[in-house]
């Protein structure tokens, strides 16, 4: 199955834990067709590299809800992000080429003093990067190949030693041979200055 992801907006996360009309005029950017649903790469500084992909498919609230909820828990400490991440200079010195690197897992808890202050850094120098499907299909298709994309480029990440399977629930990756049948193909429709995420994942 040929699926075009289309990536059509990139968002550091001060711009997206916004409050009142600038946030109300964002969502509603995102509430428009296919845009409420899709995929999301999170990215640290200008790494294009994701070290977190996730999917929204929710009927409640559009995806850019989703990130902000994940973001702000993250700013409270009160969530995944705000206590699992590590530092992201380790997953930057990975990426370099650090021979410990497979071995990391950056969702073990932080430790230790500046707590404030390493969740301040980690939101300081995060990008999200927002895509959806081009598709006609109905909501409980592109519900399944939303998920099926999401575990592809997971599996990915993984098998170029990216990320170890300790970064995400790996239980997800069982018995999804079917999704060996996509090819994905990421078409970008951004304006401005932005940067593009590492192609090779999408291979």
């Amino acid at each position: 199955m040929n699926v075009n992801l289309i990536i059509h907006r990139q968002l550091s996360a001060r711009e997206i834990l916004v409050v009142g009309d600038k946030w109300k005029e964002l969502y509603d950017f995102f509430q428009e067709g296919a845009k409420k649903y899709g995929i999301y790469f999170y990215t640290y500084k200008n790494n294009n590299v994701p070290f977190f992909i996730g999917k929204c498919t929710a009927k409640s609230f559009n995806i850019l809800g989703r990130v902000w909820d994940e973001l702000d828990d993250c700013d409270r400490g009160s969530s995944w992000l705000g206590k699992d991440i590590s530092l992201l200079e380790e997953f930057e010195q990975f990426n370099e080429g650090d021979p410990n690197g497979g071995s990391f897992n950056p969702w073990k808890k932080i430790t230790g003093k500046n707590l404030k202050n390493k969740i301040k850094r980690f939101l300081d120098n995060l990008i999200v990067t927002f895509s959806y499907i081009d598709t006609n299909e109905d909501t409980r298709i592109i519900d399944k190949i939303l998920s099926d994309i999401e575990i592809i480029l997971q599996e990915k990440l993984i098998e170029r030693h990216i990320l170890s399977k300790n970064w995400i629930d790996s239980s997800s990756l069982n018995g999804h041979d079917h999704t060996k049948n996509y090819t994905i193909d990421p078409v970008y429709k951004m304006e401005g200055s932005f940067f593009k995420i590492d192609p090779s994942i999408f291979v």
